[in-house]
């Protein structure tokens, strides 16, 4: 429906610090490294659909803005990123 939120993010807990979190990185990480550059998508959905189309490359951020922290983990493995909105 038009107006619906594409995604509903959850509280940070003591448990998931979505500030420290890139979904899809333990899955991207060696791809990363290969293509040197990663995909930075919205959502935890994008990262599942671009990695069935044979797309490892791909990380999201887990909540609403790109951390310091996110930054620090791509970092590691590139310094190439192409963000897709």
């Amino acid at each position: 429906m038009a107006g619906d939120a594409k995604y509903i993010n959850s509280a940070e807990s003591k448990i998931y610090s979505k500030r420290n979190i890139l979904f899809g990185i333990y899955h991207a990480h060696r791809s990363i490294k290969e293509k040197d550059f990663a995909y930075l998508v919205e959502g935890n959905t994008d990262v599942l659909k671009l990695q069935s189309l044979n797309i490892n490359n791909v990380v999201a951020t887990s909540g609403t803005e790109l951390t310091k922290e996110q930054i620090e983990q791509i970092a590691k493995l590139t310094k190439n990123v192409r963000i897709i909105g």
